[in-house]
């Protein structure tokens, strides 16, 4: 009598997240299949002996399964089989500081999840690998992006087992740098945006040609929602949100600023 797992996935580990088993026995002989006093099931080997039988409901973790066959003699051989059984790992990923309060918007690309502890997580953008970080012995990893552009991001935390099992887990957020520098050449285009909390800032030399304030629809729904908060002080715009969050636009005046200087995200 031979046990073993039909698809080793580790390689040789004997662990595996397909519990099919085979081996081999007399031809065309009854083999029972148990796990410990709990008989599984039975199959018969074909006429080279070979036999193969899937379990049902076995539950993740250590299993210890044996294969017999009791010939017409009465005579009972058997061999068992050690192995792991498990799915593929649980993966989360996260931003670590939503600053949208919730909306997935954030001017701080660090991300963390979880995963298996002390495995190796890999982050990928698409097809590209942004780098790997570890989980720690809870199981809790961080990584922080470089050269993450601004926009719209999906990101994916992913772990390869011992078992050669990948679970993977995907993030999409809007990465909000704020720039407030703008060119002072009137044939530039220079586009602004700012995360929610983005504080008092100002733009000079604001090009109403060219140039697009990025704004989350979480405050501004619209260009018309832009307009309700507008208010003329001096020589500039100024665009309240609240007592600590404004733009200021030098040198402009409101009925200069136009539905195509603002974007929603």
């Amino acid at each position: 009598m031979t046990i073993k797992l039909f698809d080793d996935t580790s390689g040789g580990k004997n662990i595996t997240a397909y519990d099919a088993l085979t081996g081999t026995a007399d031809h065309n002989a009854t083999v029972t299949i148990s796990k410990g006093s709990t008989v599984l099931g039975t199959t018969t080997a074909n006429a080279s002996g070979v036999w193969s039988f899937t379990p049902t409901g076995l539950a993740q973790g250590l299993q210890t399964i044996t294969a017999s066959e009791t010939n017409a003699a009465g005579l009972t051989g058997y061999s068992y089989l050690t192995f792991t059984y498990k799915t593929a790992p649980k993966v989360t990923i996260a931003l670590a500081n939503d600053t949208s309060g919730g909306n997935d918007i954030t001017a701080n690309d660090a991300l963390t999840g979880t995963a298996d502890a002390n495995a190796t997580v890999k982050i990928s953008e698409g097809s590209t690998v942004l780098g790997t970080t570890t989980a720690n012995a809870s199981g809790v990893w961080s990584f922080t992006p470089t050269g993450l552009a601004a926009g719209l991001q999906t990101i994916t935390a992913s772990e390869t087992d011992a078992a050669k099992l990948t679970g993977s887990s995907s993030l999409t957020f809007t990465l909000a740098k704020v720039s407030v520098t703008a060119s002072t050449s009137l044939s530039s285009a220079d586009t602004f945006l700012f995360p929610p909390n983005f504080g008092n800032e100002t733009i000079n030399n604001f090009n109403v040609k060219n140039d697009v304030i990025d704004l989350p629809r979480s405050e501004f729904a619209d260009f018309a929602a832009v307009q309700a908060d507008l208010h003329a002080v001096g020589n500039s715009v100024v665009l309240t949100l609240d007592a600590t969050d404004s733009i200021t636009l030098t040198h402009l005046q409101i009925q200069s600023l136009h539905a195509q200087n603002f974007h929603f995200f």
